[in-house]
């Protein structure tokens, strides 16, 4: 006799809740994917908070602009996600890695000190 499949976690979750169906099987509700709206947003501001860090010199400038690609890569993969087609969780990867060498770098070296000039 064959082993029985274990539940998948949206059965368990279905069952925990007691939900039934007339037939008295559990009810497995699938809700869409809304992040990847919130993400392009989350891209494209950041993708303006690396162009003004590139502009203020408080940081080595390839540093934010390797953040502005990544994060335009992260709101081009939401908007992919958007239509349908499964890279959105590809495309977030630099953005990730530039916030985590982002943070190294401000915890072991800080901003450049700017001395602002006086105008005449």
């Amino acid at each position: 006799m064959p082993k029985p499949k274990p539940p998948s976690p949206a059965e368990l979750r279905a069952r925990a809740s007691g939900r039934r169906t007339q037939d008295g099987r559990h009810e497995v509700k699938v809700l869409p994917r809304l992040p990847s709206k919130a993400d392009s947003n989350l891209g494209a501001g950041s993708v303006a908070f690396c162009l003004s860090l590139y502009r203020s010199r408080l940081l080595p400038a390839w540093l934010p602009l390797v953040g502005a690609v990544g994060y335009g890569l992260l709101a081009l993969g939401s908007v992919l996600e958007l239509f349908g087609l499964p890279w959105g969780i590809f495309f977030s990867g630099p953005g990730g890695l530039f916030e985590l060498f982002l943070g190294g770098w401000l915890i072991t070296r800080g901003f450049r000190t700017v001395t602002p000039s006086v105008a005449a």
